[in-house]
């Protein structure tokens, strides 16, 4: 499906795919410069995740740039020898650094002297730009239904399971699926 191939991590055609699964295969025998290569591939992925699964209720979100830091950190530090054949299969093995990254970036940022009332603008001024900032803010401002379809295809379900998952068609799924990129770019 056409909604698929679009939505992969970004190669040039054929060898782009070729260096990736060659990065993939020197990752799984510990190669760390190539992991540091694939975590860079898939930041923009492993963002979206994030941002999807805390939702836009979260009341203190994190600031994402400092969450990818530390999961990658994290990563260099465990980089087991897994016989990743995807990106599909390194994004599985990153989400629960992520999360755990997640947790502690938030336990990090309270403070009990902070007072809850402020704003986050006083938090957070205009000046402290995160590079995520947008991407936050349009993926908060999907209807839960984007939310949910991007989730499960980011976490490589396939369209059909999708569909099966949400009670939807593969062609409804693509639809959403492509409604949602689009609010994201």
């Amino acid at each position: 499906m056409q909604i698929q191939a679009s939505m992969r991590t970004p190669s040039a055609g054929h060898n782009g795919e070729n260096d990736e699964m060659e990065l993939l295969r020197r990752a799984s025998d510990g190669d760390r410069s190539a992991l540091h290569r694939l975590l860079l591939l898939c930041r923009t992925r492993l963002a979206i995740l994030v941002l999807l699964r805390l939702g836009p209720r979260t009341p203190r979100r994190p600031h994402l740039s400092e969450v990818l830091h530390e999961a990658f950190v994290r990563a260099m530090q465990l980089q087991p020898r897994c016989p990743w054949d995807s990106m599909e299969a390194l994004l599985a093995w990153l989400l629960p650094i992520a999360d755990g990254a997640v947790e502690d970036v938030l336990r990090r940022s309270r403070n009990p002297f902070l007072d809850e009332d402020r704003d986050e603008e006083e938090l957070h001024p205009a000046g402290a730009h995160c590079p995520y900032e947008r991407l936050a803010v349009a993926v908060e401002s999907l209807s839960s239904g984007h939310r949910e379809a991007l989730l499960y295809y980011f976490q490589g379900v396939p369209v059909t399971e999708i569909g099966k998952r949400m009670g939807q068609t593969p062609s409804t799924v693509c639809a959403l699926l492509h409604r949602a990129m689009a609010k994201l770019s």
